[in-house]
C-alpha cells in the first residue's frame, strides 16, 4: 500500500455486508453509499437520524440522513478498492 495507510476493514475482502440494524443503520468502520451526494465513505458514527462518513482516503467528513445511506453494491466496491490502490479517489 502507498503512504495513504490500511484501507477500511470493509475493503479488505474479510468482511461481507454490515449488520443492519433498522434503529441504528450501518455499523462502525463499513463501507457506505451516501445517495444524497454520491460519495463513498466510511462510517464514523451511526445514528437512527444522521449517520458521519469519512472520505476513503482521508480527510473530508461529512454527514448524511441515515435513510439517504445504504450498502454499496458489489461494483461500487470494488470501483472504491481500485480508486484506493491507485490512489486517486475524488479526482
Amino acid at each position: 500500500m502507498t503512504s495513504m495507510g490500511k484501507p477500511p476493514a470493509a475493503l479488505d475482502g474479510s468482511g461481507g455486508p454490515w449488520p443492519m440494524d433498522p434503529e441504528r443503520g450501518p455499523a462502525r468502520g463499513e463501507l457506505a453509499m451516501d445517495e444524497s451526494s454520491g460519495r463513498m465513505g466510511v462510517v464514523l458514527r451511526p445514528g437512527a437520524g444522521r449517520v458521519a462518513l469519512r472520505a476513503l482516503t482521508g480527510g473530508d467528513r461529512w454527514e448524511a440522513e441515515a435513510a439517504a445511506v445504504r450498502l454499496p453494491t458489489p461494483r461500487e466496491r470494488l470501483s472504491a478498492r481500485i480508486a484506493i490502490v491507485n490512489g486517486r479517489w475524488g479526482k
